[in-house]
């Protein structure tokens, strides 16, 4: 297989106490976020990169 053909496959979840799971996929440069219903928020790496530099400059007790 030639190296450019490859993709990072990632799948996470993101479960909390009151049984909800979200799941954040990522393949290639292309993320998906999906919630317990089903509905899916699509975004390109980069942005998703972009929201996870922002989220982490939040200030959240």
């Amino acid at each position: 297989m030639e190296e450019k053909n490859k993709k990072t496959r990632i799948t996470v979840l993101n479960c909390g106490v009151q049984g909800c799971c979200p799941t954040v996929k990522i393949l290639g440069e292309n993320v998906s976020i999906i919630d317990d219903y089903g509905n899916k928020v699509k975004m390109t790496k980069k942005q998703w990169d972009y929201f996870v530099v922002q989220y982490r400059k939040m200030d959240i007790d």
